[in-house]
């Protein structure tokens, strides 16, 4: 089954279409240049991943940049790309799939949140970004993935053109 990918502004997947070796299980959110869907591989069921659709395609430039930076990123602390691509001329992004959600997902279940903690999953992605030599325009519980309790990612989305200058240089 093929997925019905359009050159639209809103592109509608539903489980168990098919974008490029991947095969969506559901819908996980969406940002502001596309959606974020849940996927298994075709050939290894097993192998999970996170499939980010392009939605608007005057965002395309954005897109690029921040498949840049998670080409770069050596960080253990940002989310990994597996590939990018395109499907029927919509590009799309695989990243490594974050079983344990995000950050505010865990604040909403367990309520306060001791401030430790916070602050720990706070420093890990921040550090991740630093490492990146990039800036992230939106940080936020939203946008803190987690792979398991603890342990923070930050995605890509929302880079800038800017980057952080290297040690010993000015802007």
């Amino acid at each position: 089954m093929l997925c019905p990918v359009a050159r639209i502004a809103r592109l509608k997947l539903k489980p168990n279409d098919v974008i490029g070796r991947w095969c969506v299980v559901k819908k996980l959110g969406e940002g502001g240049c596309g959606s974020v869907y849940h996927c298994r591989n075709l050939k290894r069921p097993d192998e999970e991943a996170a499939v980010k659709i392009l939605e608007n395609l005057s965002d395309e430039n954005r897109f690029k940049r921040e498949r840049k930076v998670l080409e770069q990123s050596r960080s253990p602390h940002v989310v990994k790309l597996i590939e990018s691509g395109r499907h029927e001329g919509v590009p799309f992004l695989t990243l490594e799939f974050m079983s344990g959600g995000n950050l505010r997902d865990v604040m909403d279940e367990r309520g306060k949140m001791p401030t430790k903690e916070a602050a720990w999953i706070l420093v890990m992605a921040l550090r991740g970004l630093r490492s990146s030599k990039a800036v992230h325009r939106d940080i936020k519980p939203e946008n803190l993935l987690l792979t398991r309790p603890g342990s923070a990612r930050a995605p890509a989305s929302r880079w800038p053109t800017s980057v952080w200058p290297r040690r010993g240089t000015r802007r």
